[in-house]
């Protein structure tokens, strides 16, 4: 977003004291404030100001709290009070002025006759759209802006990036930008990189963020060089090519001149190229390699989808380092805090035994109702029985969560529908897939109102993959009506060009390189009409070799009659009728033998007699 459209504005507000240090001047003010001073409200507004440009928002909600019977009622202050609702974040503060605002600002842009203290409103208010992540009211507003010309009009430079900044994160980013593209300035052509990023054209916003680097690099700028190769990386990664993208994170690491937020987003993006293991990798000290205290203090400077990432990373990191998590506003929080509680530490119990503590868990939770976050932790179950590949615990969970919710068609349903409809194919259960979508073809025909226009394209795709043309046509033919531009359904139904939009130069690149004579030499067969097919050919299977049984022969004189020694296979030594020589038998005795054997013999007590004992 430009810098430099909200610090202009404040040229307007009439500050007397402009050569005093603005410590003063909000000091003095608040003393004739305390002490009842004629005209308040214009010490209010030079407090207020003073207080701005020493960035002490807090201190200025205060000093609106303890004088709002100065102002009440008064339009005077909008500016600031806007502003500094704006920079604290207080969503219900700063729509509950604008809303009083809101009908004559939209009245008079209509009719493009816009002050300057208007256009003022209307970029404050565009920043804050985009600040709570509201992008799409915001690039109406700055397209709004970039119609109406006036005598002093806003740079149209800083407007351009405002309005791609924007545009970047909008759900509809097919919109065409209104503003032109000035190829001499960086800053619109890393916005315009991550418009075409967020489209899918790659390639096209490599280059752009390329030149915008080699422009930040001549003027010296390392601050926006650094933003420009941070981009760059993050396109190489996406399109696969992790080397060239370690290496510039590594270079952005190193440079002295870069912001702490892109150091801190590259070390982000650098540690995620590693491979992690619940099992090996040190989630600990990762953290500490993450600097989680530098992201937490810096978040007023991302925007909410990169917060969000941001969070949900630190918190999967602590999750799996045995830390202790606290459950927030999120739902995401919310269900890893729950999930801590019932499995302990995840790294140490198999996710058989999590998927089945889950089930029973979130079955138990459903049974006593699904409101409130309970959709994440039916989510995390349905993911740990995938994981373990239990279809049918996995569709239990699913359908018992559809049939406990209301009637109305909300979020949450669509979700469970989506993950049914898939875990249906998976386990194919084909008959259920089909129940399913025939109650949902019954209520969409019960509705009147179109504004899912995504779920109900995807329920008629389905519908024709099943088979059923008539109906599926019926749905595009329905919603045809509430989005008669919509590309998509007009192809579906045949009324616009298949192949539109598809040009012969990107068909002629897919083919050029195909050398089809060398194909046809290497055997490959042309796709050409032919009368029969040929029968395939089946390579028999070799020939068993015949075994051939040779009859028994005996040596020469060996008796006809005699069987072969059973024993043959043992050795000598351990046969049954096996004796020793008598040389052999002398040779066994131990200790020094006296050499008489009479006496040895008298000695053997197996040939003893045996005598009778006398009573």
């Amino acid at each position: 977003m430009g810098k430099e459209d909200l610090t202009s504005l404040f040229s307007l507000l009439d500050v007397q004291s402009k050569n005093e240090a603005h410590y003063e001047v909000s000091a003095t003010s608040l003393k004739l404030l305390e002490s009842g001073c004629t005209r308040a409200i214009d010490v209010l507004k030079q407090c207020l100001v003073a207080l701005i440009k020493q960035d002490k928002y807090e201190q200025c909600s205060l000093v609106l709290k303890s004088y709002a019977h100065i102002d009440s009622g008064d339009r005077e202050l909008l500016m600031e009070k806007l502003y500094i609702y704006y920079k604290l974040n207080d969503r219900r503060a700063f729509q509950e002025i604008y809303l009083k605002i809101e009908p004559g600002l939209e009245e008079s842009a209509k009719q493009k006759t816009l002050t300057r203290y208007q256009r003022g409103l209307l970029h404050v208010v565009a920043q804050f759209h985009y600040k709570i992540g509201k992008y799409s009211n915001a690039v109406r507003i700055y397209q709004l802006l970039a119609a109406i010309e006036t005598e002093n009009n806003d740079n149209e430079v800083e407007l351009a990036c405002n309005e791609r900044a924007a545009l970047c994160y909008s759900s509809d980013i097919n919109t065409v930008a209104v503003t032109s593209i000035f190829e001499d300035s960086y800053d619109l052509l890393i916005n315009q990189s991550l418009v075409e990023s967020a489209k899918g054209n790659l390639e096209q916003a490599l280059s752009l963020v390329q030149k915008a680097n080699r422009l930040a690099e001549s003027d010296g700028f390392v601050e926006d060089q650094a933003s420009a190769i941070l981009q760059q990386s993050f396109l190489l990664q996406l399109l696969g090519r992790e080397r060239e993208s370690k290496q510039l994170l590594e270079k952005i690491t190193s440079m002295a001149g870069a912001a702490d937020v892109t150091s801190l987003l590259a070390v982000n993006n650098l540690l995620s190229l590693k491979d992690l293991s619940k099992y090996s990798s040190n989630f600990t000290l990762l953290l500490r390699e993450l600097n989680v205290q530098g992201l937490t203090s810096s978040s007023d400077k991302f925007t909410v989808e990169q917060w969000d990432t941001l969070q949900q990373n630190i918190y999967q990191l602590k999750f799996f380092a045995n830390s202790t998590l606290k459950s927030k506003s999120s739902t995401f929080s919310h269900t890893l805090s729950k999930y801590q509680e019932l499995i302990g530490n995840v790294a140490l119990d198999p996710y058989k035994h999590q998927a089945r503590k889950l089930f029973k868990h979130t079955m138990s939770v459903m049974k006593c109702g699904i409101s409130g976050r309970v959709i994440g932790l039916l989510l995390l179950a349905i993911q740990l029985q995938v994981k373990d590949k239990q279809w049918d615990r996995a569709i239990l969970l699913a359908e018992f969560f559809l049939k406990a919710s209301s009637d109305k068609l909300d979020v949450e349903q669509q979700i469970s529908i989506y993950l049914l409809i898939q875990l249906y194919q998976r386990a194919n259960r084909s008959q259920n897939k089909h129940r399913l979508l025939e109650s949902l073809l019954v209520r969409f025909k019960e509705t009147s109102s179109r504004s899912d226009t995504e779920f109900w394209k995807f329920v008629g795709f389905n519908l024709l993959a099943e088979g059923k043309f008539a109906e599926g046509k019926a749905v595009f033919e329905e919603l045809l009506r509430s989005n008669p531009s919509d590309d998509l359904i007009n192809r579906v139904l045949g009324q616009g060009d298949v192949f539109e939009g598809i040009h012969d130069q990107q068909l002629d690149s897919l083919i050029s390189d195909v050398d089809i004579d060398e194909l046809v030499a290497l055997g490959s067969i042309p796709f050409k009409a032919e009368g029969a097919r040929a029968a395939p050919i089946i390579l028999a299977k070799p020939p068993k070799k015949r075994r051939v049984y040779k009859k028994k022969k005996f040596s020469k004189n060996y008796p006809e009659n005699t069987q072969p020694d059973p024993e043959r296979w043992i050795p000598m030594k351990e046969r049954s009728y096996f004796r020793l020589k008598k040389k052999q038998l002398a040779k066994q005795t131990q200790g020094g033998g006296s050499g008489n054997k009479k006496l040895e013999q008298s000695l053997d007590i197996s040939k003893a007699k045996s005598k009778s004992i006398k009573k």
